[in-house]
């Protein structure tokens, strides 16, 4: 992009309006703030959020367990992180719907 649109002026990065990254027409291209690049990813439905993520260690099966057992009452929140391998917050904020609300 350096080449045929000009330096990357300060903060900005190189962001693909179609959101494919392999589409490198200078059309295609622009200098953009990180925040809109990541508005952009959400967009096109190419961000790591949610299950997307590779490193996450929840998949849709466990969130439905947790959120199963969150509801029976029969484990507490701290036992359901420690059998899930995730902290007690984590629990805490799926409970309180501040997480993984998709």
């Amino acid at each position: 992009m350096e080449t045929f649109v000009g330096p990357c002026p300060p903060g900005m990065q190189g962001c693909h309006n179609d959101g494919n990254p392999s589409n490198n027409f200078t059309g295609n291209l622009r200098w953009d703030t990180s925040k809109n690049n990541h508005k952009d990813q959400v967009l096109h439905g190419t961000d790591n959020s949610g299950f997307r993520n590779p490193n996450v260690k929840l998949n849709d099966l466990k969130l439905r367990v947790i959120r199963r057992l969150l509801e029976d009452d029969y484990l507490t929140q701290r036992e359901i992180a420690k059998l899930f391998h995730i902290s007690y917050g984590h629990i805490s904020r799926i409970k309180a719907g501040q997480s993984w609300r998709e």
